[in-house]
């Protein structure tokens, strides 16, 4: 279980992004707004799950956090810094407390780059080893750390598998020593023997680096596994948090409840409603609560923005059904 902290290391308040994209020949930019207020804390050592279809906002969220996108509104703080305020040298030194693993680990790399070079580069750019035999020494660690064996640094992306390349992803990672770390959907493109692998892996790096994360993710097995609180993302909202086992035992927003619904269970025959139509356009989103035009429990009230409610059990919940 994570360790009781009181003060959160991330804080993520009203956060939003807007993209201006271009419409048909003679049509003007449009508005797509891919996150949409929202907000959070992620507590030291914590793991702190996203879950959602794709394009509810996750990623964007991720990357808004660690500033690869700017935000158009909200703050994200860290131990009480406003990232999203900060530019130049300032932020280049926060950001070495900051790093991601991305989901696709071949294209994450440049495939010019041996092992060695791409695992190193973040000491460079930041000072940390000044000689070549001191960068050989730390990346020889941080391979074996990850469970390669140190002559791979010679090597180059290309001949490794897609598991041996996450593990590179991870070590490149841990570089700096980061406190925290965005996981962007890290198993997704891995066989799923080697998903089991990855993940005991991140919890192992956990473990050993003191590492906070924010991990996203489509697959609600792998959430359940891995994290300590989950947030529900539908059409850039945040819709319902809470810890995992309150979430897993009893999703209480009609799309949480078709989440679990529709997820593979092995000898078990699927309960609950199941989703039906797609998801609306981010850049014409419907009216009040985003989900209610696929929602078997919509009533008139839901063509009016929910308040966001915190029940007796400590889950935040966006749902006209519990106001």
């Amino acid at each position: 279980m994570t360790a009781s902290y009181k003060e959160p290391l991330i804080q993520v308040r009203g956060l939003e992004k807007v993209f201006r994209i271009k419409g048909g020949m003679l049509e003007k930019k449009q508005n797509l707004r891919a996150v949409r207020g929202v907000s959070f804390d992620i507590m030291p050592q914590e793991t702190f799950g996203l879950v959602g279809e794709s394009g509810c906002g996750k990623s964007t969220t991720g990357r808004l956090i660690l500033q690869l996108l700017r935000p158009t509104g909200g703050e994200v703080l860290m131990e009480g810094k406003n990232l999203a305020s900060m530019k130049g040298r300032a932020l280049k030194e926060q950001r070495a407390k900051m790093q991601m693993v991305f989901q696709d680990p071949y294209a994450s790399f440049d495939p010019r780059q041996n092992i060695y070079s791409a695992v190193s580069e973040p000491m460079v750019i930041y000072g940390l080893a000044k000689t070549k035999r001191e960068r050989r020494e730390k990346v020889a660690q941080l391979l074996a750390d990850v469970g390669l064996n140190p002559d791979a640094m010679e090597k180059c992306p290309h001949e490794f598998s897609g598991g041996q390349r996450q593990r590179i992803g991870i070590a490149r990672a841990l570089a700096l020593h980061p406190q925290f770390m965005v996981l962007d959907e890290p198993v997704s493109a891995l066989d799923v023997s080697i998903q089991a692998q990855v993940i005991n892996l991140l919890l192992e790096m956990k473990s050993q680096y003191g590492l906070t994360y924010l991990f996203i993710s489509h697959d609600l097995s792998v959430i359940k596994y891995i994290c300590d609180r989950v947030a529900v993302m539908y059409l850039g909202e945040i819709i319902e948090m809470a810890d995992k086992e309150t979430l897993f035992a009893q999703p209480l927003h009609p799309y949480s409840q078709a989440l679990l619904a529709a997820a593979p269970k092995i000898g078990e025959q699927r309960t609950g409603e199941v989703l039906t139509g797609e998801v609306p356009s981010p850049i014409r989103p419907p009216k009040g609560c985003a989900f209610h035009p696929r929602c078997p429990h919509a009533r008139e009230c839901c063509k009016q923005v929910p308040p966001v409610q915190k029940l007796p059990d400590g889950r935040l919940i966006a749902c006209w059904l519990y106001a």
